[in-house]
């Protein structure tokens, strides 16, 4: 049986009935409905309708890990005093149902320069520059005058549930380069 009565045998529930969506399905997909009618089959062995009840079920995104793609390039070589270096980073989201947005967080971790996009000097938060995918491949990193030696950058992919989310995990990490 799907259902199964209370002690008074006046209110029945629907047991044993699960809703398994589709991988990375997420309210922003739409949020599915159900119509669910009871019926009653009386002593005589006639069936009875009951009321037609509608319910829906929200499914909460999850941000998915974003996976670097092999064309990444990861050192780059530029002579002193030149216009900098332009960034060529790619990484792909997982989850591709239009849910999610993909940014990449920069930390300038040794040398002395600084990141431009579009001829703008980039300032940093808390030490971290976060720019969206759309400019990552125009962000420019230009090595302050007369500097000669490493510059070293750690870039992360960041994936974010942009609607109806699991709390704690609206965004998820790569693995940093």
């Amino acid at each position: 049986n799907l259902f199964s009565p209370n002690a008074q045998n006046q209110l029945w529930t629907l047991q044993g009935v699960t809703f398994v969506p589709d991988q990375d399905y997420s309210a922003s997909s739409g949020v599915p409905t159900f119509s669910a009618t009871g019926y009653v089959t009386n002593t005589d062995g006639s069936e009875r309708q009951l009321g037609t009840q509608t319910f829906t079920i929200t499914v909460e995104g999850i941000a998915d890990v974003p996976q670097w793609d092999d064309s990444t390039v990861l050192y780059y070589n530029i002579d002193e005093d030149s216009d900098g270096a332009a960034l060529d980073l790619a990484a792909e989201l997982q989850d591709n149902d239009g849910s999610e947005t993909l940014s990449y967080i920069l930390t300038l971790q040794s040398g002395s320069g600084t990141l431009v996009l579009n001829g703008e000097t980039l300032t940093s938060t808390n030490g971290q520059y976060v720019v969206a995918s759309s400019d990552i491949n125009d962000v420019v990193v230009k090595p302050d005058a007369n500097f000669s030696g490493d510059l070293t950058l750690t870039v992360t992919a960041q994936s974010k549930e942009t609607g109806n989310f699991v709390s704690g995990e609206q965004t998820a990490d790569s693995v940093t380069r």
